[in-house]
């Protein structure tokens, strides 16, 4: 059974917001909403990024690390692996304290 909703325009271009283009429809955004609220999928699809739930942390084992910075400092190319930016993080909260 369908239902139909209505929303104002304001929510209208939030929802707009958030849907990639000429694959998304308000439902398609509306459910990614809902999964990622519920739990069912612990990110946001923004498009050309997905915002995640700290709570639920991605497994990033099979993922490239294009570019990174930590602390306002761009880290060189060949520093832009996990383990290389996970050393970069923990050395600067020891300088912190």
């Amino acid at each position: 059974m369908t239902k139909n909703i209505l929303v104002n325009d304001d929510v209208f271009a939030r929802l707009q917001k958030l849907a990639e283009p000429f694959v998304d429809t308000p439902e398609t955004v509306i459910t990614r909403l809902l999964d990622a609220y519920t739990g069912v999928k612990p990110f946001i699809d923004m498009g050309d990024k997905k915002v995640f739930d700290p709570q639920v942390p991605p497994n990033l084992v099979h993922t490239t690390v294009i570019s990174a910075v930590v602390n306002g400092e761009t880290l060189k190319p060949q520093d832009t692996y996990w383990n290389n930016i996970l050393i970069a993080l923990i050395k600067r909260l020891a300088e912190k304290g």
